[in-house]
C-alpha cells in the first residue's frame, strides 16, 4: 500500500512539473488526481473506525468494524457487513442512549471519481499519510473523502454547528491511526436499588448473574470486550438467576452490561 501511494504522488509530481507554465493559467483539479469511490471505501474484515462529533443536534461516538464484505457479479459494487456501537445525546441532555447492531453499506459504481469529482482539494494527509480529497464550496462547509478510510471529516456550519463529525482512529491490520474511543469512560450510573450480584468472579467457564433482587426489569445481558466489542448476549426473563457461558471467550477482562425495558444500561 505504501508503494502504491508513492508512485501516485511522484506521478503527480512529473506531472505537474512538465506543464506547470499551463496550470499557471488553469484552475481545477486533473481527473487522475481525484480518487476514486473504490479506493475511498476500501475496507478489509477486520478494519475498525471510530467516530465523534456533534451531527444534526445529537453528539454522537461510534465504532465500527467490519465484519465481511462482497462484491456483485460484475464486481462494481462492493457490500460491507459493519457491526456498530453507538452512544448518542442530544444537545442541552445530560443522559447517554446506547444502540450496537450490524448494518449494510453498499457502495456502487467504483470506477467513478469520489463525490461526482466535484472535489476542490487532493493532499497527503499529514496525519495518517494516506491521500484525501477536500470538498469545500464555502468557508461553511468541508468534506474530506481519504483512501481507504471513508469519510473522515464532515463539517457544515450554517450560522450554528449543523455537522462537526470526525474519524478519530483507526485500525487495518497493522496499520493503526489516532486515539481510541471507550465508550463507557464516564457513563456511570449507580443505583443502590439495583442490587444484582455476579459469582463466581473471576470466572472460568461461566458465571452467575442473580436479578432476584432488583426492582429494574431487565431484558438482556451483554458480555463486552474492554474495547467495546459485544462478544456475548443473552435475553433476560422475569428477573430470574440467569447463567451465562464463558467457555467460548478467551482468557481476559470483560465488561458486563445490564439493559432495561426502557433502554437504560448499567
Amino acid at each position: 500500500m505504501k508503494n502504491f501511494y508513492s508512485s501516485k504522488i511522484i506521478r503527480k509530481t512529473q506531472f505537474y512539473i512538465g506543464i506547470s507554465f499551463i496550470l499557471f493559467f488553469t484552475s481545477g483539479l486533473k481527473s487522475q488526481d481525484i480518487s476514486t469511490v473504490g479506493e475511498i471505501y476500501d475496507f478489509e474484515t477486520g478494519d475498525i473506525f471510530h467516530y465523534e462529533g456533534k451531527y444534526y443536534g445529537e453528539y454522537k461516538k461510534a465504532i465500527y468494524e467490519i465484519t465481511d464484505k462482497y462484491y456483485s457479479t460484475d464486481n462494481d459494487t462492493v457490500y460491507y457487513i459493519r457491526s456498530y456501537q453507538r452512544l448518542w445525546q442530544y444537545t442541552g441532555d445530560t443522559t447517554w442512549n446506547y444502540s450496537s447492531g450490524t448494518t449494510t453499506d453498499t457502495y456502487s459504481q467504483l470506477d467513478s471519481l469520489i463525490n461526482d469529482g466535484e472535489i476542490t482539494n487532493v493532499y497527503i494527509d499529514p496525519q495518517t499519510g494516506r491521500i484525501t480529497n477536500q470538498y469545500s464550496p464555502c468557508d461553511c462547509e468541508f468534506l474530506n473523502f481519504t483512501e481507504g478510510l471513508g469519510l473522515t471529516y464532515d463539517y457544515f456550519w450554517d450560522g450554528i454547528v449543523i455537522r462537526d463529525y470526525k474519524l478519530v482512529y483507526y485500525k487495518k491490520g497493522e496499520e493503526e491511526w489516532g486515539n481510541p474511543l471507550n465508550l463507557f469512560t464516564g457513563i456511570k450510573k449507580k443505583d443502590k436499588q439495583t442490587n444484582f450480584e455476579i459469582y463466581p468472579n473471576p470466572a472460568l467457564n461461566s458465571t452467575n448473574i442473580d436479578l432476584t433482587n432488583c426492582d429494574k426489569n431487565f431484558i438482556r445481558v451483554n458480555i463486552l470486550s474492554i474495547s467495546g466489542n459485544i462478544m456475548e448476549s443473552v435475553r433476560i426473563e422475569n428477573n430470574k438467576i440467569n447463567q451465562i457461558d464463558l467457555s467460548g471467550l478467551e482468557s481476559g477482562v470483560y465488561i458486563i452490561e445490564l439493559n432495561t425495558s426502557d433502554n437504560k444500561y448499567y
